[in-house]
């Protein structure tokens, strides 16, 4: 019985594995810096700002609505490698999209601007192909979901200074589904010859959390001649998400006739999600180039563990089922270089190229936590259909080093090559009312 126990808690821990799916865009971790398109950053003269800087919303005149969609595709691959061989490979591909609304208003005032946003700053998502695979145990199919609303003001303090702040409430749900390897315990308790990963003796947990959060920022312009200077910082998240834990065991005599058969639990998740800085600069070189830069760090050390406390805590043939798992994410760091070129009155050009570095070391590494050392480019165009009416467009491929595992904390080791890239497609349309 206690190996038993000793199983479940693993079924547990091994279920934390699944919190994260792989990142989805150009971000670290499972951050996705896209609202906007890339056209956006922390000196953003449009609704973006709500997100990016709210310092900026003092650089819009008038009112201005933005409808904003991000379509994102993905595309992963893992191949394993067991002791130097072939153990088969697993894909996943998948479209996700990140919609964002955002209105801005300087309500007939001088100093004063005011915004609110809805988008979606953390989120990802996966399924892989082969729910039989040799990525099965740390990932099937999961994802991580949030949706920020943002009221935000910005006060112009002297010529050319602008100040903001925003408060944010954060709706977070996490969900994991993914098989469990239960061979060696059984053998443990029954003294027979079990051999690992057979899939006689594989279950699967299957995690369900969502809950509230709130997270604030602050943020700053300054324009001088040509120059505009903008940074801005957004608080981590603290997340305490009820939900429940399922174990579905082996279908097999032995499980059924210990457990009674598959166990559901009330249970809550905590963690911390990263805060974050930016700081851009644009150059209005001419009449018709502008040059911008930015830089963004998030704080990944933030999300230093993850808690899943089970209601009841103990369960009968499974034992405890709390669970506390050590992340050991790193900062990350972006940098992203872009130019403009107005064509014509009504249409501008503009493109970009960036980098990045990852979150996820190798020892934490798995399939459903793939990140790396990524960089890509981003080419668009924005038209001025009307006086009151822009369509902006555009598409940036992001491409991730491949990442060779040879070492791992994970349970079967994910030894091998993880692969990935990714592909956004913006399209943004802004009202001028």
């Amino acid at each position: 019985m206690h190996r038993l126990s000793t199983a479940a808690a693993r079924v547990a821990l091994i279920a934390l594995c699944a919190l994260l799916a792989p990142a989805t865009a150009s971000a670290g971790g499972f951050l996705v810096s896209k609202i906007g398109g890339d056209r956006a950053g922390p000196v953003s003269a449009d609704p973006s700002a709500v997100f990016w800087n709210p310092g900026a919303l003092g650089l819009i005149e008038g009112t201005r609505l933005m409808l904003d969609t991000n379509l994102i595709h993905r595309s992963a691959r893992f191949v394993r490698a067991v002791d130097g061989a072939y153990g088969g490979q697993a894909a996943s591909s998948g479209l996700n999209a990140q919609p964002a609304i955002a209105a801005v208003s300087d309500l007939g005032t001088r100093d004063w601007s005011f915004g609110l946003g809805v988008y979606a700053p953390f989120g990802s998502g996966s399924e892989w192909d082969d729910a039989h695979g040799p990525q099965r145990h740390h990932a099937i199919w999961g994802g991580i979901r949030s949706v920020y609303i943002t009221p935000a003001a910005c006060v112009r303090v002297a010529d050319g200074l602008h100040v903001g702040a925003s408060l944010s409430y954060v709706r977070a749900s996490v969900t994991s589904y993914r098989a469990v390897d239960l061979g060696a315990e059984i053998a443990a308790v029954t003294g027979a010859d079990v051999p690992a990963e057979a899939p006689g003796n594989e279950g699967r947990a299957l995690l369900d959390f969502a809950g509230h959060g709130a997270s604030w920022s602050l943020g700053a312009t300054w324009r001088s001649g040509p120059w505009l200077l903008g940074a801005s910082y957004t608080s981590a998240v603290d997340l305490l998400l009820p939900g429940r834990l399922s174990v579905y065991v082996p279908r097999n005599d032995f499980f059924r006739g210990l457990t009674g058969g598959d166990v559901t639990v009330d249970a809550r998740l905590s963690t911390t999600w990263p805060d974050v800085a930016r700081f851009g600069v644009g150059w209005q070189v001419d009449a018709r180039w502008t040059l911008t830069a930015a830089v963004e760090w998030a704080r990944w050390s933030r999300y230093a563990a993850v808690h899943i406390d089970a209601v009841p805590a103990q369960v009968q043939g499974l034992g405890d089922l709390d669970q506390h798992r050590i992340m050991g994410w790193q900062d990350t760091a972006g940098l992203r270089l872009g130019a403009r070129f107005r064509l014509t009155d009504a249409v501008q050009l503009f493109g970009g190229l960036g980098g990045e570095t990852g979150a996820v070391p190798d020892a934490r590494l798995d399939p459903s936590v793939f990140d790396a050392l990524k960089g890509g480019g981003a080419l668009g165009v924005s038209w001025a259909i009307t006086e009151h009416v822009t369509w902006t467009t555009s598409y940036s491929h992001v491409a991730y080093a491949p990442r060779v595992v040879r070492d791992s904390d994970q349970r079967p080791a994910p030894t091998g090559v993880h692969t990935q890239t990714v592909g956004v497609l913006n399209g943004n349309l802004q009202l001028s009312l």
